[in-house]
This record gives structure tokens, sequence and C-alpha cells, in this order.
């Protein structure tokens, strides 16, 4: 299953909610708070991320693709017993190109941060719910 994000304004920065399996998108919060000490929380998604701007987001995801490709790199080496040197250059277009995907794919825009607020602290991920059980 991958993760889903939303994107909401959150006074002068973004909240990002993300849906998905509990333990990557911890993760992902986890990583962000480690990148750029972004603060995160669970409380109305599976977890959701606040982050200065959507500039800063796209870096994240190209970041997070980054590492993956950088530990494919070198449990295919562990794999077949080789001593493949790494091409920096080619590992961070192969993020890019993923981080593109991902937020043409997976990246929502909605003003959710706006409900709870109008709401009085409360937002339904129905939908999200519903969605992510088709998957």
């Amino acid at each position: 299953m991958f993760t889903k994000y939303i994107i909401s304004n959150n006074g002068a920065g973004i909240a990002i909610g993300l849906l998905g399996d509990k333990e990557e998108t911890l993760c992902d919060a986890i990583l962000a708070e480690n990148i750029y000490g972004s603060n995160h929380s669970d409380e109305y998604f599976d977890h959701m991320i606040f982050m200065k701007d959507t500039k800063q987001f796209k870096k994240f995801l190209c970041l997070k693709e980054y590492f993956k490709i950088w530990d494919e790199h070198w449990t295919r080496n562990k794999v077949n017993n080789t001593n493949t040197k790494p091409n920096i250059i080619q590992f961070t277009r192969h993020a890019i190109k993923r981080a593109k995907l991902i937020i043409e794919s997976s990246v929502t825009h909605e003003n959710f941060m706006q409900q709870i607020s109008n709401r009085n602290q409360e937002y339904s991920v129905g939908f999200y719910q519903d969605e992510r059980e088709e998957d």
C-alpha cells in the first residue's frame, strides 16, 4: 500500500495528512523531523507533518526516494556479493522521477485545517478511509 498525502494551508506553512500503513507514515514523519525539524502528529490522520511550504515537501519526497534507492543499491551489492560503486547523479535523477510520480498519483490538496478549526477540532477522514479500502 502506498502512502497518500493531503496538503492543507496551515497559517504560514502547510500541514500534510498522511494516509496509509501506520508504520510507513510514522517513518515519513520521523524522517521529516530529522531532516527539517518538522513537527508531526497522529491526531487526525495516520500521521500529519507540518512543513514550511510545498517546495520543502517536494524536496522531502526526493530525499525519501533517494534514501530508498541508496538502500536498494547496497542490498543488491550484498545479495550479489559485489562492490559496485554508487552513481550519485543517477540516484538523484531516479529519485526525482520517483518523487514526481508520487506527486502526480498520491498528493491531493484540500483545506482540511480550516475544516478542523471550523468544526471545533473534529475532522472525518471517511472518504480517504473508503478509498484506501479499495486499493
